[in-house]
């Protein structure tokens, strides 16, 4: 290998040996990716982890306001509570992207039988979208 003065790398072997230096941190690669050369394109396929977690949790409450049921009152709740790992970029390493869900909605609603042929019915909600995404 060729030094310049006094025994020192030139710029391009000392790029050469930084960029080696980096690559010695990667596996082996152990498959072909689209067609490659078996040099300059080769891929890394491993069986990863890719945990999700999808709860939901969902409450109502219905109450007769009359004892007749002419007049009734309900009130729903909504929790999502989603979590999902996309799998590592190596063995070994952590998630590179985590995506969370966590929306939150209530809705209230309220009916009148007037008369037999008259009912009313009133709808009101809201519903908070959280959606997050955490990379690393």
């Amino acid at each position: 290998m060729p030094a310049g003065a006094g025994g020192k790398p030139t710029g391009g072997e000392y790029q050469r040996h930084q960029s080696d230096a980096v690559f010695a941190h990667y596996p082996t690669p152990n498959t072909l990716v689209g067609g490659g050369d078996l040099f300059n394109t080769q891929g890394f396929t491993f069986p990863a982890p890719d945990p999700e977690k999808h709860d939901t949790y969902i409450v109502k409450l219905d109450y007769n306001i009359t004892a007749n049921g002419n007049h009734k009152l309900f009130v729903r709740g909504n929790l999502q509570n989603d979590h999902h790992n996309l799998p590592a970029q190596f063995p070994g390493l952590p998630p590179n992207e985590i995506d969370t869900d966590n929306s939150k909605g209530i809705a209230v609603g309220y009916t009148a039988l007037l008369r037999n042929n008259l009912i009313n019915n009133f709808r009101w909600s809201v519903v908070r979208q959280g959606l997050g995404n955490a990379r690393r």
